[in-house]
């Protein structure tokens, strides 16, 4: 797959051509690039996402949400469904405030060359957000341009959407999280050194630093980490430690039977399902009981078939 960070990259030849921020590549967007990659096919030509590194609404100072996804990660997925070309436009105040035509006919015509255009059923585009399907198929003849439809996609009739990925994450429903993107949700950072109690415990762990996307809510899980391409069974928490009065929201994994030095890698967690919510613990003993049965439990649940890699 092609990588595009500017307009004027983008290789000189006709596409077929999806716009859209792509979040979290859930399965809408992925019966998209079904659609995107059916089209390529039929009509001879490459297909090209147009995306974007940042959200939109932090141009507009609408409370832009925390992403589900690095653009790393966007594009590694991008390129595992098959996509031919990727370009990340640069969502400035001048698209923002472009109207649909006038963002169809200087960008995905004549920058682009679209010979066709792949569309959501219910995406809309374009200044006060005018542009849709109903639109594109308006102003086809006019630019030339094939226009296609894809309909919306369900999970027990409700839309799917990143907005309600995010909001399974938020609210640490991961089980439904990974129905709606059809793999776990993971977050990933650096391991740095932590203040050692998870050792003194029984339970060291790893502590992760440097989260860019969106955090599930705070609690224990049962998880799976990645570290120099291997995954490991592990638990892991996201909170402030009551018990220890902490001021700072963390993420800590223990990694089961994991003796490595690995200060400063990289980890991806995944999250496979929420145990409990965090708690406060009088005495370390009483804690050290509860991680006891969190452990026994993030072991039953990822002995699950249905919740293995």
């Amino acid at each position: 797959m092609k990588e595009f960070n500017s307009i004027n990259e983008v290789e000189d030849k006709n596409y077929v051509v999806s716009v859209g921020m792509y979040d979290g590549v859930h399965l809408g967007h992925q019966r998209l690039i079904e659609k995107l990659k059916e089209k390529s096919q039929q009509l001879n030509l490459e297909n090209l996402i147009v995306t974007f590194e940042i959200h939109p609404k932090t141009v507009l100072n609408a409370n832009p949400p925390k992403l589900l996804m690095t653009k790393e990660d966007k594009k590694h997925y991008l390129e595992k469904l098959g996509v031919d070309n990727v370009l990340f436009l640069n969502f400035n105040k001048q698209i923002s405030e472009m109207g649909a035509e006038k963002f169809v006919k200087r960008i995905l015509v004549n920058k682009l060359n679209a010979s066709a255009i792949i569309i959501g059923e219910n995406h809309r585009f374009g200044n006060k957000q005018k542009g849709d399907y109903h639109f594109l198929k308006e102003i086809a003849g006019k630019y030339n341009f094939e226009v296609y439809k894809v309909p919306i996609v369900k999970f027990e009739n409700k839309r799917i959407s990143s907005t309600w990925v995010r909001k399974t994450v938020l609210e640490g429903k991961l089980r439904l999280t990974k129905e709606l993107l059809n793999r776990f949700y993971f977050i990933k950072g650096y391991v740095e050194s932590g203040s050692g109690r998870g050792k003194r415990l029984g339970y060291p762990t790893a502590n992760i630093e440097g989260v860019e996307t969106k955090l599930p809510l705070d609690g224990i899980y049962s998880s799976y980490v990645e570290y120099d391409s291997k995954r490991y069974p592990a638990m892991s928490y996201i909170g402030y430690a009551p018990t220890y009065e902490g001021e700072k929201r963390k993420v800590e994994v223990h990694i089961f039977d994991f003796n490595d030095n690995i200060y400063g890698e990289e980890l991806k967690v995944y999250f496979v399902a929420k145990i409990r919510n965090e708690e406060y613990f009088s005495t370390e003993e009483d804690l050290k009981k509860k991680l006891m049965i969190d452990k026994n439990v993030t072991l039953s649940i990822l002995a699950d078939e249905d919740l293995l890699f």
